[in-house]
């Protein structure tokens, strides 16, 4: 009986041991969402995926089936970006590591300037590095405040100084297909305001969004330093429809922190 009490008490200590061994941090991982709000006749949802250890490796925003549809006509005739829509969408506290604070999701039935360039029905897809209040106080009008040259992303320049009140003043991709001739489809826009960098844009039309793109990727060219270090910025951007779900994802992606 002794020895079988002993070999009960080793065999207790061992499972035991496997046990401690094999119970380690508990994973952090998951598709986190801010709170759906109407568009057309459907939701836009924001969302952040986090890895195992608590680090975004996507975010963005759903449309679901009908956002699409029943959109508003008519602008608010704003200051050379007018838009019909704006939707505000609050990020998931999850997503303090992306640096990105809420969506501005702007619907322009008519485009904006330049209107060649950009006159046709879009989305800007607006992802704000500020918080609500400090967008809303963003003045229109000439903005000339000097950006350092570490925040300008390879081939980005800003021909117009003008901000736009609410955004800022914006800056484009000088070697997008847009400035070689071919029609505007989507694009990737870095704003400003005062020098300081405030949001991130892809910018896309209703056309393009309607085609039922498959995981259509694009490289999101990145400056080599941000307002904020130590967060996790995208270097791409893809707009992906799902028939299962009938959804579109408006998804930046390739996170690197930086």
């Amino acid at each position: 009986m002794k020895n079988l009490a002993i070999a009960l008490s080793a065999l207790t200590l061992i499972l035991s041991a496997c046990n401690d061994n094999t119970t380690g941090p508990a994973s952090k991982s998951g598709l986190f969402k801010g709170p759906a709000k109407p568009l057309g006749n459907g939701t836009a949802t924001p969302w952040v995926r986090l890895n195992d250890a608590g680090d975004p490796t996507s975010y963005g925003v759903t449309l679901s089936d009908g956002a699409l549809e029943n959109l508003p006509t008519a602008d608010d005739h704003g200051e050379g970006h007018d838009h019909a829509l704006a939707v505000t969408l609050p990020m998931p506290p999850q997503a303090a590591g992306t640096n990105i604070d809420h969506i501005s999701l702007d619907w322009n039935p008519n485009g904006h300037e330049p209107a060649v360039l950009y006159g046709a029905p879009h989305f800007d897809v607006h992802f704000y590095m500020i918080s609500e209040a400090q967008q809303a106080a963003i003045p229109g009008g000439v903005d000339m405040a000097p950006v350092d040259a570490k925040y300008i992303a390879p081939d980005y320049w800003s021909p117009d100084p003008t901000s736009v009140p609410m955004m800022g003043r914006h800056w484009v991709d000088s070697t997008s297909h847009e400035f070689r001739g071919e029609a505007f489809d989507r694009t990737f826009i870095y704003g400003t305001s005062a020098g300081k960098m405030v949001f991130l844009e892809p910018m896309i039309t209703l056309a393009y969004l309607k085609s039922k793109p498959s995981n259509a990727a694009q490289t999101v060219k990145m400056p080599s330093a941000y307002p904020v270090s130590g967060k996790f910025y995208p270097s791409k951007y893809t707009v992906n429809y799902d028939p299962s779900t009938k959804e579109t994802e408006v998804r930046m992606e390739n996170l690197v922190r930086k």
